[in-house]
């Protein structure tokens, strides 16, 4: 998002910062209804950028008749209908941050945030400029205002709004970037603060309300509507995370409010408290960069997304839903993954780009959301997918994460590399050979990885160069001695090697020992070796690590710029789990320059681990041949595009576009982190991957291992009690 000075600087901003959950008050439950009108409509998905040639969107409202407004970056505001017909057009250039909003009498305010700089390029003013047209685009010359706040950038940075609302007395309501909402009269005279309470959306009713969402600390996310004369919380509804939106729109005309939550936009009835799903639109495109939404009278939806840096405009037309013809072939999907939705919700979108390519097919799409239940969603979903297969009534295709390991040994996948074998249509050389070959198990390939992701170490240059740290391939060893010669300094400061972050003990400990676990486990003959000496000296070199200089005892990791003086003194290396290539540039901030490393390797094997979001055909399925085209389809060259912003693709074709991309990005960013001698670095690494960890021990066999470790660590046990303790259980477990 950029916000450009009157010379066309442009300062690039931070995006909206991850949402903070705020407490608040109890308020009534909800209830979400996913079946109201299930089968009665569909939607049509427009792109206004593709349609009218427009590079980028900078905001947008939409009036009583409908119409969605909204300005050209190129130099316009438009009034469009849902088709994409353009009504009207002015000409008029606006500058920066630009908010769009619509009055009762559908007059359109255009508010702006552009800096002015000083000859050294430095922020010194921050300008608010306020312009106004009726409903026919005649400017409105009574409702032009602005001013400027000097300051540098980080007094002024805050005031910048990301999104307005007038009512009807034409009162306005400013979002502004550091969450609070400020109201502005038409010469941008501040009104009122309301409080210091921190919103992600807000809209205004008909009676001059607030409907807000309101940031929490913990707890569910919530909807309010507040009297913003009284300040006093009216209405109150919360939701379960599937329910509660991100971002909102209120529709004055129908009293409905709506919202989009993890791309599916609701509607919400305030009166009875209840929540109906309307539109999926991760059936149409990815919806994690959606940040605006508009819903008309008649339902059809307009969505505002940044993809990749340029802001696109789209509309979803609601159309009754025509007929399934009788001879289409339907075919069942099963997809879960522990993390997040965002790959489920991508292989939707091709699950139904599929179907519009093959009229004859119907694609039942099941998606486990994992957030039902964080702390046994896994689970949950292991124990109805066991169920089904019991019952006979399995999917056609499984997809993500399941476990691979156990089906493959009971006969439940289907072997797709003797279907490979026999496709003539399928060329092993189009795709990354390497994942592939890393995914076999036994005879046969069980699991065709889609995407996948790997641990890689971020490591300070210049601190680097400084203690004379050069590495190529180490091993954990090698990584515990380093930490000795890190610390053997004149100064009088501490060098640690990782700062606080998810990769600690538990993490540490899992990645080092299951690296060599093929070498303590012989899991043909069944037999454990972990009451070796071996082991012992793995279990003492984990402690010295966690005894050494390993862990920053303050500064915590994140991605961007935020304590980079005290990182660049005192850091050494930031581990990163990633797929994206862009991670890199944003965790990389920490430092000057970055190495980009391999994870340290087990001292007894090679073993590279990765994880990758994989695709089965199960042996049950009447339709392998079918569900096979469609594993082909999701490895097609655009399809893999698609996914490859956040995740590692197997075609190379896609990975080959995604990293000309990128580089491509970083000169329009100006940020050069990653040469090109650390993507040979990055490609490196990705070569020399080679096991899935789709075949490696269920979490439950590391648990069983890590509670034993603990007490070691807390010097409770002495080494060769543990690993007798650990042989045991071990071999219990292999027994069973």
């Amino acid at each position: 998002m950029n916000i450009k000075t009157k010379e066309n600087y442009i300062f690039t901003l931070l995006m909206l910062i991850s949402v903070l959950l705020m407490s608040g008050c109890k308020s009534q439950n909800a209830s979400v209804d996913k079946a109201v009108e299930a089968n009665a409509y569909t939607y049509k998905e427009v792109i206004y950028n593709q349609l009218l040639s427009i590079e980028s969107v900078s905001s947008a409202c939409i009036n009583s008749a409908g119409e969605i407004i909204f300005y050209d970056d190129n130099g316009g505001i438009v009034h469009a209908d849902n088709t994409g017909r353009i009504i009207k057009e002015i000409k008029k250039s606006l500058n920066g941050e630009i908010c769009f909003a619509i009055d009762t009498n559908d007059n359109v305010y255009a508010l702006q945030n552009y800096l002015k700089k000083d000859d050294k390029g430095q922020v010194h003013a921050l300008v608010t400029e306020l312009i106004a047209y009726d409903s026919a685009g005649n400017e409105l010359k009574d409702r032009y205002a602005i001013n400027e706040k000097k300051g540098s950038w980080e007094d002024i940075k805050d005031e910048v709004a990301r999104k307005i609302q007038v009512n009807s007395k034409g009162s306005i309501y400013v979002l502004k970037y550091d969450s609070t909402v400020e109201v502005f009269d038409f010469k941008l005279q501040s009104i009122n603060t309301l409080g210091i309470d921190e919103y992600r959306d807000i809209g205004i009713d008909e009676n001059d309300n607030l409907i807000a969402v309101p940031k929490k600390e913990a707890g569910e996310n919530q909807l309010l509507k507040m009297d913003t004369v009284s300040l006093k919380t009216i209405w109150e509804g919360e939701y379960s995370h599937s329910g509660a939106p991100d971002y909102i729109h209120y529709n004055a005309k129908t009293k409905f409010l709506y919202g989009i939550s993890n791309g599916i936009i609701m509607k919400y009835d305030m009166t009875n408290n209840k929540a109906t799903e309307l539109l999926n639109i991760n059936e149409f495109t990815k919806t994690d960069g959606i940040y605006g939404i508009f819903v008309d009278s008649g339902e059809n939806v307009y969505t505002l997304a940044n993809d990749e840096g340029k802001n696109e405009l789209a509309s979803y037309i609601k159309e009754e839903e025509k007929k399934e013809s009788s001879e289409q072939i339907e075919i069942t999907i099963s997809a879960y993954w522990p993390d997040n939705n965002y790959s489920n919700s991508a292989l939707l979108n091709i699950a139904r780009k599929f179907e519009r390519d093959h009229p004859d097919v119907k694609i039942n799409f099941q998606v486990y959301d994992h957030l039902i239940n964080i702390e046994t969603g896994h689970k949950n979903y292991i124990e109805k997918l066991n169920s089904e297969l019991l019952a006979s009534k399995g999917p056609d295709i499984l997809l993500g994460y399941y476990p691979a390991l156990e089906y493959a040994n009971k006969g439940i996948l289907v072997n797709l590399h003797k279907i490979m074998e026999k496709d003539s249509s399928f060329n092993i050389d189009d795709y990354c050979e390497t994942i592939i070959n890393a995914s076999m198990y036994k005879d046969g390939l069980y699991i065709m990885p889609l995407s996948y992701a790997c641990r890689f170490i971020i490591g300070n240059k210049e601190l680097m160069n400084e203690k004379n740290i050069d590495i190529t391939q180490w091993t954990w060893k090698d990584f515990s001695d380093l930490l000795d010669k890190a610390d053997d300094n004149e100064k009088d400061e501490k060098i640690y090697a990782f700062p606080q972050s998810y990769f600690y003990d538990r993490i540490l400990f899992k990645n080092i020992i299951l690296q060599d676990i093929d070498y303590y486990i012989d899991w043909d003959k069944r037999e454990a070796r972990t009451n070796t000496k071996d082991f012992t000296e793995l279990l003492d070199m984990f402690k010295q690590i966690m005894d050494k200089n390993c862990y920053h005892p303050q500064l915590k990791a994140s991605y961007g710029g935020k304590d980079r003086d005290a990182f660049m003194e005192s850091i050494l290396f930031i581990p990163e789990y990633t797929g994206c290539y862009w991670n890199f540039n944003t965790m990389g901030q920490k430092f000057d320059s970055i190495r980009i490393l391999p994870l340290p390797k087990g001292e007894k094997t090679n073993t590279r681990l990765f994880m990758s979001y994989n695709a089965s055909i199960l042996e049950g399925s009447k339709h392998k041949d079918l569900a096979w085209k469609f594993i082909k389809y999701i490895l097609n060259e655009d399809n893999q595009f698609f996914l490859s912003e956040y995740q590692f693709v197997m075609n190379k074709k896609a990975e080959e576009e995604r990293i000309k991309l990128f580089f491509e990005q970083q000169e329009d960013d100006d940020i050069k982190r990653v040469t090109e001698s650390e993507m040979n670095n990055i490609i490196a690494i990705k070569n020399s991957l080679n096991k899935n960890d789709a075949f490696v021990p269920a979490d439950e066999f590391f648990n069983m291992i890590w509670v034993e470790v603990e007490p070691f660590l807390k010097n409770y046990k002495s080494v060769e009690e543990i690993a007798e303790v650990i042989q045991n259980k071990v071999q219990l477990y292999l027994n069973e």
